[in-house]
């Protein structure tokens, strides 16, 4: 959560959150990694080359669905305001 600042763009969180869940050796199953939302879920997306920064008054959801196949899956969200 420490990566969701202002002027930080979608692809970098997307990064912060591969290399928290590749350090502790667990599998996304799903390329996605969050976006921001308001009345519904909206961009900017969480995935590899989205240059969007984020910006003043926006939420974003940082999410993802991991596991490993010796335990199972879960999915987790954490919402941050910038």
């Amino acid at each position: 959560m420490a990566a969701c600042r202002l002027g930080v763009t979608a692809s970098d969180l997307y990064k912060a959150v591969l290399d928290v869940l590749d350090g502790r050796g667990i599998f996304c199953g799903y390329p996605i990694y969050g976006h921001s939302f308001g009345l519904g879920w909206g961009g900017p997306w969480l995935v590899p080359d989205n240059s969007f920064k984020v910006g003043a008054g926006m939420a974003i959801a940082v999410e993802c669905m991991a596991g490993r196949e010796d335990v199972g899956y879960v999915k987790f969200e954490h919402n941050c305001p910038s």
